[in-house]
């Protein structure tokens, strides 16, 4: 086979802790603009990124050579870094 194509979409759910309303309406946005940028920097594209007080869900398209895990724990630990900052 000389071209092979292949299209890998991942939804990503995070709640917060005991799903409190955590997530601020006035910085919202900005975390989730914040975490578009963590999925650029690692080679993912965001396709979406949104959600409520008590979480968020993250639309991605993920490239063939990306492990899951990887991209799930990176972007939990630097949205969480962000949000306790």
């Amino acid at each position: 086979m000389a071209h092979t194509i292949s299209a890998v979409y991942l939804h990503v759910i995070f709640s917060c802790k005991d799903h409190r309303p955590f997530i601020q309406p006035d910085w919202k946005d900005e975390l989730y603009h914040y975490m578009g940028g963590i999925l650029k920097n690692i080679g993912v594209q965001p396709i979406r990124i949104g959600g409520s007080t008590d979480h968020v869900h993250t639309l991605c398209s993920v490239g063939t050579e990306s492990a899951i895990s990887s991209i799930v724990r990176t972007l939990k630990a630097g949205s969480s870094t962000w949000v306790k900052s």
